[in-house]
């Protein structure tokens, strides 16, 4: 498949001032399924399946995914930490002794 025939872009941003909410974007949405073959949608923990079911329906959106016009991309990022140190010190942990860094 030629990279000019497929697409990783977001559909949707954050609402300012919430984490949750999202401005779903129909216009630039429907804009890059017509123009290219394939369109991975880059999207913010899977919201805006919910804004493409009240768009088009239940059905054709599985439609949609089963044909692999769309492909969705999603991805969480979790923050590494230390938890097993002195400053999370439980009665467990004080008696067995730190983790070492990273754990």
């Amino acid at each position: 498949m030629d990279r000019r025939t497929r697409l990783l872009a977001p559909c949707a941003n954050r609402k300012e001032g919430t984490k949750l909410e999202i401005n779903f974007l129909v216009e630039e949405f429907l804009e890059r399924l017509i123009l290219f073959d394939k369109y991975i949608l880059d999207s913010i923990r899977l919201q805006e399946i919910l804004h493409l079911v009240r768009l088009f329906g239940y059905t054709p959106v599985l439609e949609l995914l089963k044909s692999g016009s769309l492909l969705i991309h999603s991805e969480t990022f979790l923050g590494f930490g230390s938890t097993g140190q002195i400053g999370n010190a439980s009665e467990y942990r004080t008696k067995k002794g730190n983790l070492p860094l990273c754990s």
